[in-house]
């Protein structure tokens, strides 16, 4: 159990962090 929810928080957080990486290169991507 808490190995799900520990596999679960870093693939989340991995997530976030890619969706923080690209937003912006999305953004220059539209800008140009």
């Amino acid at each position: 159990m808490y190995r799900a929810i520990d596999l679960i928080d870093k693939f989340t957080d991995r997530i976030g962090r890619t969706i923080a990486w690209l937003t912006p290169g999305m953004v220059v991507l539209v800008v140009v």
